[in-house]
Order: structure tokens, then sequence, then C-alpha cells
């Protein structure tokens, strides 16, 4: 999903390492490099589980995500990269409709934070802006992606 939502914000976006735990534990370290040319990179780890009685005793989907402090294999470089430390949690529910008992409604509820770290090379306050301003852009285009998957032929963004 990172990569189709930066390409959309138009960065240039690898994912220099991914690895996963039994589907249900992820680490992946991110560079992104703007329009500005400046590269940020994030290192993060997410976790998803499905409960069967987790919120108000119904079923739900977890979903949470941190950045990671530090990392020995894949140190942050602040001279040649602006970090970027993201904190997120999302959960989803289903329940019927109430206009139509047939349809199934489901709801996201979020939460994120957010910090762009300043880097040890000059950067200057429009760059940062526009970093900050890429940072918040990102959930918009989640929302906008997602809803293109659940509507390809409903949806006009």
């Amino acid at each position: 999903m990172e990569i189709i939502i930066s390409e959309q914000l138009g960065h240039i976006t690898i994912r220099d390492d991914y690895d996963e735990v039994n589907e249900e534990a992820f680490h992946a370290r991110i560079l992104s490099t703007n329009e500005d040319n400046i590269t940020t990179e994030g290192n993060v780890v997410s976790f998803r589980a499905m409960l069967s009685d987790g919120y108000n005793g119904q079923p739900c989907a977890v979903m949470v995500g941190d950045s990671v402090d530090e990392d020995e294999i894949y140190p942050y470089l602040p001279h040649r990269h602006v970090r970027k430390d993201i904190s997120t949690a999302v959960v989803l529910t289903a329940d019927k409709s109430a206009r139509d008992k047939t349809n199934v409604v489901v709801t996201m509820r979020r939460a994120a934070f957010y910090k762009v770290r300043r880097p040890e090379f000059p950067v200057t306050f429009c760059e940062l802006e526009n970093l900050r301003e890429a940072t918040t852009q990102w959930s918009d285009v989640m929302l906008k992606t997602i809803r293109g998957i659940l509507y390809p032929a409903t949806f006009n963004p």
C-alpha cells in the first residue's frame, strides 16, 4: 500500500527491507524521494490481529504500527535522509446496515502520530513544509485507495 500511496503523491519509493513473522508481524524500511529531491526514511514494525470479541463484544480487526528507534542492521542516516516517524492504529468493525439488514457496513477507526525529524543537512522552510504536507496527505490518499479497491466501478476520485 505504501508504494501505491507514494506514487500518487509523486514520490519515488523503495522498500529497502521487509520481514514478516507468521503474517501477523511485519518490519519494513522505506526510502522515499519527493519532488524536491529530498529522501525520507522510515523504519516501521506493524502488527495485525483478528479479535473474535474485541470491540464491544463484537469481532474486529486491529492493525498497529510504530517506528523503530534504533536498528543495528539499518541505522538511520540523518546526514543523507530526513527521518519520518509514525505511530498508527486502525480498528475495523462490521455491522449490519440499519437501512438494509442484508448489507454489512465496515467502519474504520484510525489514529496516527507523524513526526518529521530535522536532518543534519540544510533544508529550507518550504522543503520542510512540503514534507509535512505530504505526510498529512498520506492518510487521505490511503482512504481514496481503499475506496477505489472496494468500489472500482463506482469510485471516481
